[in-house]
């Protein structure tokens, strides 16, 4: 099949894999077969356009805390980035005018980085809060790796925006007390508060405020167009998302345009609109959600072709095989040999 469809799932910026393959390879760690586990391959995290299902990535994070047996793992992966790292936005954010506006603009576009994050900036008491947060429902290796994130951002703005002098007033963090709690002293040159309310910085206005010595409003504004187009495709791949978790819901049951545009609240029409301004048909992707299901269910040689074949809808066999044919050039059964091979 030509047309790709992306999965359904809240997704993070593929680069940010790269930094912890990177950190995890430093320790002599095969990075990128522990990345290859959780569905991940290094070697398209460069493409701006490589995202990551935010589940998997912070199942790979936990995954390589463990295997680098460091409690200070999250320093690591930091000194692992580079404003590439974040493409775009890391480049507007090395342009922007001071502190306060680099992170505002972090804040506005953190879509870009991920879907699963959210970043917050107050002033409190002649001071700058920003707090980093991910939805409690996210698994624990989303939650560890606010850690590796706080320590880029302060080595993006100590070593990158060239605020070498920087001086925090506290570095606050949910998870507890860390043995390498040293080296988090040592890394913010701040007190650093473990077991606390929140994850994120505080800053002293004189820091915030402070003109950066890269700044520059054309880089910054031309970097900002490439960031809201990146952002205006991924929300294209977001109606997308939305199309195949209907289908999917209804797959067993009614699959029609009428029952997929009543749950997305929107007229059949509508609908064929929308997607053909995408460069689909409604058929295209339903056989896309076909072909992605049947996929993981023959590789497990219990299923028989028959009950894969139901499984998605087919009455018949003989359907499921010619139209698994047109979908791969291959036959089912086919299909089983070569990937056992």
């Amino acid at each position: 099949m030509s047309k790709i469809i992306s999965g359904n799932s809240q997704t993070t910026i593929g680069s940010w894999a790269l930094a912890v393959g990177g950190a995890l390879a430093s320790y002599g760690v095969d990075a990128h077969g522990l990345a290859s586990e959780f569905n991940i391959d290094l070697n398209q995290t460069e493409d701006p356009k490589y995202r990551i299902k935010a589940d998997d990535m912070g199942r790979f994070y936990e995954a390589a805390l463990l295997k680098s047996e460091d409690d200070a793992f999250a320093l690591t992966v930091a000194r692992h980035t580079s404003p590439a790292t974040f493409h775009a936005l890391g480049f507007a954010a090395l342009a922007s005018n001071n502190l306060a506006n680099s992170i505002k603009m972090v804040q506005q576009y953190s879509g870009v980085l991920s879907e699963n994050a959210s970043v917050s900036l107050e002033c409190k008491l002649d001071q700058y809060w920003l707090t980093l947060q991910v939805p409690k429902e996210r698994p624990l290796g989303s939650h560890l790796a606010i850690e590796a994130v706080m320590a880029t951002m302060f080595y993006f703005i100590k070593y990158f925006q060239h605020v070498k002098n920087i001086q925090l007033v506290q570095v606050n963090f949910k998870s507890g007390v860390t043995k390498n709690e040293k080296k988090y002293q040592e890394f913010y040159d701040c007190p650093v508060v473990f077991s606390s309310q929140c994850n994120g910085f505080v800053f002293p206005l004189t820091v915030i405020d402070k003109k950066l010595p890269m700044a520059n409003e054309a880089v910054a504004s031309a970097s900002i167009h490439v960031v809201e187009e990146y952002l205006s495709a991924l929300k294209t791949s977001d109606f997308l998302k939305e199309v195949q978790k209907q289908i999917r819901a209804q797959l067993l049951m009614d699959i029609s345009q009428e029952t997929v545009a009543k749950a997305l609240c929107m007229s059949v029409r509508t609908l064929q609109r929308r997607l053909i301004d995408l460069g689909f048909t409604y058929t295209e992707v339903v056989e896309q959600v076909k072909y992605s299901v049947a996929k993981p269910l023959l590789l497990d040689p219990k299923n028989s072709l028959d009950y894969v074949a139901q499984a998605i809808g087919f009455t018949e066999q003989s359907s499921f095989t010619r139209a698994f044919r047109r979908w791969s050039n291959m036959t089912p059964g086919q299909f089983r040999k070569r990937v056992r091979a």
